[in-house]
């Protein structure tokens, strides 16, 4: 089954699920029968979201990039300063703060120890979408592997294959995309 089918099924096998579920096989609820539109017209509103939604000042064609913060060492001359430790990185602040010091003088000494260097910030494609509500709703679905995440328009820039696939969606839905 693919995963765009997950949960679809025919009315007797929906029924036999049921059964198979409930304490006393009683069927207590109906079964809602969901039509999917024909692919064309999927298509033809994946175009008209497309043409509604802000391109942030990008030609078309362009996707959404969902991205993830990462931080990347690079030595004495970083964005911040950090220390590694017990499988974390930690500023002076936050180490200061992990414990109570006799002293700012102590926290100092024992941050120091720890051999600080530099690192600097630098976005990572997890995931691109044609719509930022597809963006937005994978970042929700998948935030905890995901740090400060953020969408990003890329234009596929130069891009005939691209600009080919998105004519036939348009050739094939009879929906026109807005090119900007």
């Amino acid at each position: 089954m693919r995963e765009d089918e997950a949960g679809l099924y025919e009315r007797a096998e929906a029924e036999e699920i049921v059964r198979s579920a409930n304490h006393g096989g009683q069927l207590n609820e109906d079964i809602v029968e969901v039509q999917q539109p024909s692919l064309p017209e999927q298509i033809a509103s994946l175009i008209r979201e497309i043409n509604a939604q802000n391109n942030r000042a990008t030609s078309t064609p362009y996707y959404f990039a969902v991205q993830s913060k990462k931080w990347v060492d690079c030595y004495h001359d970083g964005e911040k300063e950090v220390v590694a430790y017990d499988g974390r990185l930690w500023t002076l602040e936050e180490w200061r703060e992990s414990q109570e010091w006799e002293s700012p003088e102590e926290a100092f000494d024992s941050w120091n120890d720890q051999h600080p260097f530099g690192v600097r910030a630098e976005w990572e494609d997890k995931a691109v979408f044609l719509t930022e509500k597809a963006a937005m709703l994978f970042m929700r679905a998948n935030a905890h592997h995901l740090t400060e995440p953020r969408t990003y328009v890329k234009h596929f820039w130069r891009n005939s294959q691209m600009e080919a696939v998105f004519r036939a969606l348009e050739a094939f839905s009879g929906e026109k995309l807005i090119w900007r």
